[in-house]
């Protein structure tokens, strides 16, 4: 097998490759082979723990990778512990943008995805630079709220930065998620609060079983 996912397998179960679940590659072994390029580090050091015929070198690289994954969540959990202070209980708008002016561009959608689940609302996080990611509740659409920013010239609409350059916001994803860049942090904080109230979305509820009306007791 690959020397490079047996290591990776090393740092989250001790036991090998045959005693890995699902829940193991999908929480844990992905977080930390995506973990360098969310953090702004070489991605390459994946490529090579999946090429290197050297265990040793696997091995370290792997654990690099791990200890890397520890800080993006911990960076993940301060920022939305930022985020949440700032905005408060009860945030305005139907459409919440968080500004978190130090949040690199590989955790803003996690960052979002993490409010979403605090607010139960359509989320953008947005940094110093404009650039950030959206995040919708599950049954709900983020770019049905893109578009209407689109139309009141949030996106799609040429401006000067600070240093004169001259950029065109803009953005792209799909229903659930999108990323974005150039944006005005001020004016996008500002047109969303002002989103009108058939933009909402309604959160979709997961069912995780049925039961007959005959399955149920007074207990």
């Amino acid at each position: 097998g690959n020397l490079g996912i047996a290591a990776l397998t090393r740092t989250v179960n001790a036991m090998g490759l045959e005693n890995l679940t699902a829940t193991d590659v999908g929480f844990r072994i992905c977080p930390r082979i995506n973990a360098a390029g969310r953090m702004g580090e070489d991605p390459n050091r994946v490529v090579e723990l999946l090429s290197t015929p050297d265990f040793e070198r696997a091995h370290e690289i792997a654990g690099g990778l791990a200890e890397t994954n520890n800080s993006r969540q911990e960076l993940t959990d301060t920022l939305l512990k930022t985020a949440t202070e700032s905005l408060g209980p009860n945030p305005d708008g139907h459409l919440i943008v968080a500004y978190l002016p130090d949040c690199p561009g590989g955790v803003a959608g996690l960052v979002a995805a993490k409010i979403v689940e605090v607010y139960g609302r359509p989320v953008l996080v947005v940094n110093r630079e404009g650039s950030g990611s959206g995040r919708a509740p599950a049954g709900g659409e983020i770019m049905p709220y893109m578009e209407l920013l689109r139309e009141r010239g949030i996106f799609g609409v040429e401006r000067e930065l600070a240093d004169g350059r001259r950029v065109t916001p803009d953005y792209g994803g799909h229903a659930g998620a999108c990323g974005f860049h150039h944006a005005d942090p001020v004016e996008l904080t500002r047109a969303a609060r002002e989103l009108p109230a058939f933009a909402l979305v309604t959160p979709a509820l997961a069912a995780e079983g049925e039961l007959r009306l005959e399955q149920v007791d007074e207990a």
